[in-house]
């Protein structure tokens, strides 16, 4: 079953669309297992359902799918402008866990994303370890700060400066190594193609938790940073939800 939602957000003041796919049968005791799933840059809440085949996917799982829209905000607060961070943190799953019969159970809750949702699973779900048990980062950014070294307009830089502030993208609560660092009973799962531009900074997140010996899964696929490697990849996800 698929529902659109629009609901008022008191974090950003105005309305949000959000998809939500939920499986058509009685709900196990305690409600469905939830998953956040995030969009990328340049993305809304529709991409998952009209670029990957995610709605045929669901069907093998007792889950229910958030599909939010993260507009290119890459689902922080910003410094001088709107508050992502805390509409999906706080809005959104309180609207979900008011509106459908889902869990509240921290363990039955999961995050994911590709690209910018990638960083925005990564840093929704290590920043809140309380909320997300699992967490699947696909073609992430890693390394925020650098982000804006693969940008060919000019015009692009100046919108992230704009989302972040010049000098505020160095600040510690966005950088992803130090939050890792934090994980508390959490499971990590990161996915990227062997052709993807930002397979290095993957590759250094990688071996900085070999490093602290955090334990996670890594996968480099042959793919590069499309739809055709995230529609793949998200089955795989799935997959690893309830392994």
């Amino acid at each position: 079953m698929l529902i659109q939602l629009k609901h008022g957000s008191q974090s950003l003041e105005f309305g949000m669309h959000v998809h939500v796919i939920i499986p058509e049968k009685t709900p196990p005791e305690g409600g469905f297992k939830t998953l956040y799933l995030l969009h990328g840059y340049f993305g809304d809440f529709t991409d998952w359902l009209y670029a990957s085949n995610i709605m045929r996917y669901a069907e093998k799982y007792d889950l229910v799918i958030v599909m939010p829209d993260g507009r290119n905000s890459y689902y922080v607060n910003h410094p001088n402008g709107l508050r992502f961070k805390d509409y999906i943190t706080n809005d959104l799953i309180k609207r979900v866990e008011e509106t459908f019969r889902v869990s509240t159970n921290k363990k039955d809750r999961y995050i994911a994303g590709l690209s910018m949702g990638g960083f925005g699973a990564l840093y929704l779900g290590l920043h809140h370890p309380a909320l997300f048990s699992k967490i699947a980062a696909l073609s992430p950014v890693i390394e925020i700060q650098h982000m804006e070294d693969h940008f060919n307009q000019q015009e692009r830089v100046y919108h992230f400066h704009t989302l972040f502030g010049k000098n505020d993208i160095n600040k510690s609560h966005l950088d992803l190594y130090k939050h890792a660092l934090e994980m508390k009973e959490q499971d990590l799962y990161i996915s990227i193609g062997k052709d993807d531009f930002l397979i290095e900074e993957n590759r250094r997140f990688h071996a900085f938790l070999n490093t602290h010996h955090m334990p996670h899964t890594y996968l480099e696929k042959d793919g590069n940073h499309d739809w055709k490697f995230w529609d793949d990849a998200i089955q795989d996800v799935l997959k690893w939800l309830f392994s």
